[in-house]
């Protein structure tokens, strides 16, 4: 009874050991497995680990690791050619200490002026020294005083750029266009240019001048276009090899010593069960990224804006795996598609995330903007042909007091707008 009831427990501690290596090679992109996997193969002589993935890598990152100037430093050179030593400068030296990494001042003026016993005039003009410097845009104290600054750095600015900047910036945010072209008067095209050229300001000024080390993702999967449908498969660096060492296993097994045997025993146990656990991870990724690039093929493909409702119960279950499984395996696993290279699991919905935090259904408003941007705009559409455009065209059946709704939420003008700014 004892006899067995240790077999039992040695059992189970196998199985725990074989279960909890299986699940650790599933949660693994391919780059950490290749790490894994060679760091086993250190201790054992019967199966070695193609080095492939540090040349993928090595090939991404192949850029000359030169440094330039951090940001403090490039706006000291200018300090120290444009102003002399005078105290003026030391407050701006002070200011750029006081920078963050992407540029913008964080500090409080009055605590400031107080400990550093300035007055406000001397800060707004060290202020506005700071300000003239490059990269344009440092030493902001908001988003909206960065844009500020670029707009009135181009001379070629838009006068409406500054106005929506100015005085209608939160509007802006909210993409609230409709209420934009009211209060301003511009016609829908003069607010796309004016909108364009603000998108070519950036929201961290001293961004270039981090340093930050760039970080590569190396897909495991990769799929595209095939005829009417697709070709999903794992690269090179999303399977890892484990290659048997047959010369050293021969060597070692004339050897006549049973010690050696049950060495080679367990080193071949060890080496089995390795094969099996990748050869298992590579099979259920498979047939997790085939369900889901099958699903949202429209949207890796660039035919939909959004991805469509798939939940991870829905997977787990049409593949009659558990969730924590489907989870593990899609965790910090990359496809590289059409649309560029994406995380797994960013091909998943939540339950109603189809909708913004307010209800609003993100693909129809998308396709709404579609339909508005591609109609005459001397006969624009009213809601209802739009809604009949949505039905026929898209797929979306929606009526049309939610075509209404949908189009005020995204700030596009009614029929009537619509045509007298064309």
């Amino acid at each position: 009874m004892a006899l067995e009831q240790t077999l039992g427990q040695k059992q189970r501690l196998l199985l725990s050991q074989s279960m909890q290596q299986s699940l650790e090679i599933l949660q693994r992109d391919g780059v950490s497995l290749h790490d894994y996997l060679q760091e086993a193969s250190l201790s054992n002589p019967l199966f070695e680990v193609p080095d492939t993935v540090s040349t993928a890598v090595d090939s991404l990152a192949g850029v000359p690791e030169t440094q330039g100037p951090n940001l403090y430093e490039y706006l000291m050179s200018q300090i120290e050619l444009r102003y002399t030593d005078r105290p003026l400068r030391k407050v701006v030296v002070d200011l750029i200490n006081n920078l963050d990494k992407d540029g913008f001042l964080k500090l409080d003026v009055e605590r400031y002026c107080k400990e550093q016993h300035v007055t406000k005039t001397v800060f707004d003009d060290a202020l506005t020294i700071l300000q003239s410097l490059d990269p344009v845009g440092v030493g902001a104290r908001t988003l909206q005083e960065a844009l500020i600054l670029q707009a009135q750095a181009e001379p070629d600015c838009p006068p409406l750029v500054m106005n929506i900047l100015q005085e209608h910036y939160l509007d802006f945010l909210h993409n609230d266009e409709h209420r934009i072209l009211v209060a301003t008067g511009a016609t829908v095209g003069e607010y796309g240019q004016a909108k364009k050229f603000i998108g070519t300001f950036t929201a961290r000024p001293g961004a270039p001048f981090n340093g930050d080390e760039t970080q590569y993702r190396v897909p495991d999967l990769r799929i595209r276009p095939d005829g009417s449908g697709f070709k999903l498969y794992l690269t090179k660096y999303g399977k890892p090899q484990l290659v048997f060492n047959e010369s050293e296993f021969d060597d070692l097994k004339v050897q006549v010593d049973a010690d050696l045997e049950q060495y080679l025993r367990d080193k071949v146990s060890e080496y089995q069960a390795l094969a099996h656990g990748v050869k298992r991870r590579e099979d259920t990724i498979l047939a997790i990224a085939k369900l889901v690039a099958t699903h949202q093929w429209p949207y890796l493909s660039g035919e939909k804006a959004f991805i469509r409702p798939l939940i991870l119960r829905d997977v787990a279950n049409k593949l009659n795996l558990s969730e924590s499984t489907v989870s593990r395996a899609m965790s910090g696993e990359y496809i590289d598609s059409p649309r560029g290279v994406l995380a797994m699991d960013s091909l998943l919905t939540k339950r109603g995330s189809l909708h913004n935090d307010d209800g609003v259904d993100n693909e129809a408003i998308a396709s709404i903007r579609a339909v508005v941007g591609a109609e005459d705009k001397r006969k624009p559409l009213s809601d209802q042909k739009v809604a009949d455009v949505l039905k026929n065209k898209f797929g979306i059946t929606i009526s049309r007091r939610t075509v209404a709704k949908y189009r005020s939420i995204a700030g596009i003008p009614d029929k009537k707008l619509r045509r007298e700014q064309s």
